[in-house]
């Protein structure tokens, strides 16, 4: 790693830190109050880091301080330049006037719009003054009235709670060893992520005496300075900056390199798999990889490159993206870190999974119109994605050869060759590969975190020639990360990553799909469901209007993937369900039927909740239902395609659409959640004897006759009611309310949208009850959904 740019990007991450110290109240008496806060980041790296380092190194940290003077030095400058262009997020609207103490981040879901929808945020949301945690009261803004301003002031007239924050930082930014650099570039960021996630970067502009809407956190803001501040640190870039002293005339010479890389084939090679014994933990231990996979190669290219984490703008979804400085040979570099990487998992895995990188180099002014350079960068995304493993066609043949002997394929993946005396299905014994996968699913629900590597090592993990390693059982090494926890001490941990990893266990190992399957009621059967966030790329385009910066795409990729990789394991704890892959903005779930529906409408809602019940933020579920044998690559596929019908009909003009197709109906999420209810109902009068599973079937049979695009047709009315009268053991009032589950006398006794739905969720829930009320089975799933 290059010392320069680990020097810029602990500077970069304490050249605002000072903002936290001013809103604890620790004021400082200097008449140019404008640039405070760079008076009291001066004050903290002072006393908290000046006996850590030698004096040259501290005396470049201590320049980023000098973040709005002019040419002092060319460290001091770099910090200039760099605080520049990432300050260009700024938002336009103007945020009302509340004391600095007061102030508080405010979503950055509030500013995205997409479509013509009259919405706008109710009350004031707003994130808590909290270190990060997984936990909903934590991660999720707060909606507050016009009550919010009293309340805050009563409750801080107490305790300053910005105080309080940085106490605790203070406390543990102490206990940091800065005798390896490195490592302690590492514990500092994930610090800065810990403490400053919820400060808002800036509330009020000083040059332009502007105050201003708070949707980038300090961390966000920090971590892009640090990202730019390290680009500029090449032999080019340098020479500028020296040369010209002047950060507009800067912006025209200086070049960065945008960087994406994106893991082909991950959907396959994860549902490409069959159902022998062990298969939970084997998918597990492949899920896994895939999910560390992008995060290994994008470690590669920093660590070759010599760059810092914070140069990893984002990762996750099988993506990563990088900001490097541009130097000269830096394409020819990429381009043979590239070939070697993709060489390397052809090898492995015989062209399954393949590695598509592009990049472009800009000059720095460019991301001061950042929505136009991603425009131009993502049609070179699409170009690249055309030449799947084009870099290693001639080698291809060579590289996927199959051993000469006598090997068979493994039964397992279908595709890596053994020696057939080396299978042993009864011990779940399969190729290499699969064996790994299944001995690091076993081990994942107990280790409690993750090394990176760039070497071999010897314990259980993943090593691939290269690239690189990730381990699960190592107690150091390059890079140590806590697994879905903040550590309270960092000490001998780098940080933390979220992965979302929930299994259900069973005697302390990864539940089976033949154990999962019991816990379904009524049918046993288990549910498939595949979903994703809507235009999300979309979004990401065109949601920021005027207001697309890189610090703004990356705080929003950065929430998402929180929620997704963060908060979904906490939403899914107690529960029997087992997450295949989540991330990013998309998830594949698999558990108990029941269970996985329930689920799907708490997830919605917490998502809605999330986004500040932005209607341009929505979910696109599709769920197939099937036996616990059914091979899950087919399954995957069903419940994919079941998703595309969803996401087909929000495409149609002045049409909602669906949020979940299920069980061959189309529904929103509240009819799904009301459709839920209602079949619990349903299921009770099933149970009583009120009424039987065949006189249900035949109203489905009804709906699916006389059930058209325009409504119902009113012949399916006397039919329906002749069935009822007939068949249904109640009276009177009860009667009446039975027939209010499928007719809505407010709505011109139209047949409820959900009926169906309710009807199919019934008869699966009560599986095992006979027409008598008693158990004993009647229809089978298959028939209803005929």
């Amino acid at each position: 790693m290059v010392k320069e740019r680990l020097l810029l990007a602990i500077g970069g991450l304490l050249h605002d830190v000072g903002k936290l110290l001013d809103r604890a109240g620790k004021g400082v008496d200097n008449k140019d109050l404008r640039y405070a806060h760079a008076v009291l980041s001066r004050k903290f790296i002072e006393e908290h880091l000046k006996n850590k380092l030698s004096e040259e190194d501290h005396n470049k940290v201590l320049a980023c301080a000098e973040h709005h003077e002019n040419w002092k030095n060319v460290f001091q400058y770099i910090y200039k330049v760099a605080d520049i262009f990432s300050s260009k997020e700024r938002s336009k609207d103007e945020e009302e006037n509340i004391p600095r103490t007061r102030k508080r981040l405010r979503p950055v879901f509030r500013k995205i719009r997409i479509s013509d929808t009259n919405w706008a945020e109710e009350g004031y949301t707003y994130y808590a003054l909290n270190p990060l945690s997984l936990q909903e009261e934590v991660i999720f803004p707060r909606i507050s009235g016009e009550e919010f301003k009293e309340a805050r002031k009563e409750s801080e007239e107490k305790e300053n709670e910005y105080e309080k924050l940085l106490n605790a930082f203070k406390e543990e930014f102490n206990k940091i060893d800065f005798s390896n650099l490195e490592k302690a570039f590492l514990k500092l960021y994930h610090l800065c992520y810990k403490y400053l996630w919820c400060v808002p970067a800036s509330t009020f502009d000083t040059e332009n005496y502007e105050r201003h809407y708070p949707d980038i956190s300090l961390f966000d803001h920090s971590r892009v300075v640090s990202a730019i501040a390290c680009s500029l640190w090449t032999e080019y870039n340098r020479r500028w900056i020296e040369e010209l002293k002047d950060w507009k005339k800067a912006g025209e010479k200086c070049r960065l390199v945008l960087v994406e890389g994106d893991i082909n084939g991950i959907q396959r090679f994860l549902f490409d798999l069959a159902n022998k014994k062990g298969v939970a933990k084997r998918l597990r231990g492949r899920s896994f990889f895939l999910t560390v996979l992008p995060h290994l190669v994008a470690r590669r290219f920093l660590w070759e490159l010599g760059y810092p984490l914070c140069n990893m703008l984002y990762v996750g979804g099988g993506k990563f993206q990088l900001l490097l400085g541009y130097e000269e040979g830096i394409q020819e570099r990429l381009k043979a870190l590239k070939e070697k990487m993709e060489r390397s998992l052809v090898k492995e895995f015989g062209g399954k999974l393949g590695l598509t990188l592009a990049y472009l180099d800009f000059e720095l002014r460019r991301l001061e119109n950042y929505q136009e350079l991603i425009r131009d960068f993502y049609r070179l995304v699409e170009e690249e994605k055309r030449r799947r493993f084009l870099s290693v066609f001639e080698e291809f043949e060579e590289l996927t050869e199959e051993p000469a002997g006598d090997y068979v394929v493994c039964p397992s993946c279908g595709w890596e060759m053994v020696k057939e005396e080396e299978i042993n299905e009864e011990e779940a014994r399969f190729c290499r590969w699969c064996n790994t996968f299944f001995k690091v699913g076993g081990s994942l629900p107990d280790a409690g975190h993750v090394v990176f590597e760039g070497r071999q090592k010897a314990g259980s993990g993943f090593y691939l020639e290269d690239i690189g390693g990730v381990y699960l059982d190592l107690e150091e090494g390059r890079e140590v990360y806590a697994i879905n926890r903040v550590p309270e001490d960092f000490s001998k941990l780098d940080g933390f990553m979220f992965f979302a990893s929930h299994v259900p266990l069973e005697n302390g190992s990864v539940m089976d799909f033949e154990k999962m399957v019991e816990h379904a009621e009524g049918d046993k059967k288990l549910a498939f469901a595949r979903g994703d966030v809507d235009n999300l790329g979309y979004i990401f385009m065109k949601g920021f209007e005027n207001e697309y910066t890189i610090s703004r795409v990356a705080t929003l990729s950065r929430q998402l993937d929180l929620f997704f990789s963060g908060f979904l394991n906490e939403l899914l704890k107690g529960s029997n369900i087992y997450v295949l892959y989540a991330g990013g903005d998309d998830f594949f779930l698999i558990g108990p039927w029941n269970e996985v529906l329930d689920k799907t409408v708490v997830l919605y809602e917490k998502f809605y909740e999330y986004t500040i019940y932005n209607p341009d933020f929505n979910i696109s579920t599709g769920i197939y239902m099937a036996r616990e044998d059914f091979p899950v690559r087919f399954a995957g596929e069903l419940a994919g395609r079941e998703e595309e019908k969803a996401k087909e009909t929000k495409k149609r003009k002045g049409v909602k659409g669906a949020d979940v197709s299920v069980l061959d109906e189309l529904l929103e999420m509240e009819e799904l959640k009301e459709g839920i209810r209602r079949g619990e109902e349903l299921s009770g009068y099933i149970r009583e004897g009120a009424v039987g599973r065949s006189v249900l079937y035949k109203v489905y049979m009804l709906t699916r006759a006389y059930r058209n695009k325009e409504g119902i047709n009113p012949r399916f009315y006397p039919l329906f009611y002749y069935l009822i009268y007939r068949n249904v053991r109640l009276k009177d009032q009860d009667l009446e309310d039975f027939i209010k589950l499928f007719i809505d006398p407010n709505r011109d006794y139209q047949l409820r949208s959900y009926v169906p739905f309710s009807i199919k969720y019934a008869i699966m829930k009560t599986r095992e009850v006979s027409e008598g009320g008693e158990k004993g089975g009647y229809k089978k799933l298959e028939e209803v959904k005929r």
